[in-house]
């Protein structure tokens, strides 16, 4: 189980552990989606993993999905899809 987000090689990787029940790889796969890989950022991407990543137990899971909410962004009805 990857506990560190250091852990991840890229969100291939992370999405791998985080299917795995790695809360903190879900994590880091959702801030590379969130704030872009190569400059294109999908927050619609992101939402699921840090809700996975929250499930899983993670403070910061739960806190990123609350704050995308918040924002109006990471869901089917922000607009980025």
């Amino acid at each position: 189980m990857i506990a560190s987000t250091a852990a991840c090689g890229g969100v291939a990787d992370c999405e791998r552990a985080c299917a795995g029940g790695a809360a903190g790889a879900c994590v880091e796969a959702g801030r590379l989606y969130e704030f872009g890989q190569r400059g294109v950022a999908e927050p619609n991407r992101a939402f699921p993993l840090y809700d996975r990543a929250c499930f899983l137990g993670s403070a910061g899971g739960c806190f990123n999905s609350a704050v995308l909410l918040q924002t109006g962004r990471g869901d089917e009805t922000d607009g980025t899809e």
